[in-house]
């Protein structure tokens, strides 16, 4: 589990989308480490996909989450409180994912997006 102090306002401010009011998104190593690839190869095509392809994705990770959110309420309204160790685990890899691979793609989408306005 992640420590409650590793998630700063100090580390997260550049994570942060400016479409989503005060929604801060927890810092990600691969968010780090996809804003040092250099995209200067790619053609301004290229990177207009890329940045499309991004958001895209974003959305649909988020519409994911809110789908497995949503089931969660469901299964509580329900009382449906059995799961298995297997479930559980899966569930939680897979939210886990999700929460490095949005501020990931946030970075990528933006620096493609930079590439394309220079």
């Amino acid at each position: 589990m992640a420590d409650a102090n590793s998630n700063t306002a100090a580390q997260s401010a550049d994570h942060t989308f400016p479409h989503l009011a005060d929604t801060d998104v927890l810092y990600s190593d691969m968010a780090h480490t996809i804003s040092a690839i250099n995209l200067d190869a790619l053609t301004s095509e290229e990177t207009l996909e890329l940045a499309s392809h991004c958001e895209e994705s974003i959305a649909g990770l988020c519409h994911a989450l809110r789908f497995i959110g949503k089931s969660f309420i469901t299964f509580a309204e329900q009382n449906v409180v059995e799961f298995s160790q297997e479930t559980l685990c899966q569930a939680g890899h897979g939210i886990a994912v999700i929460s490095s691979l949005i501020p990931a793609l946030h970075r990528l989408e933006r620096k493609a997006d930079s590439l394309n306005q220079a």
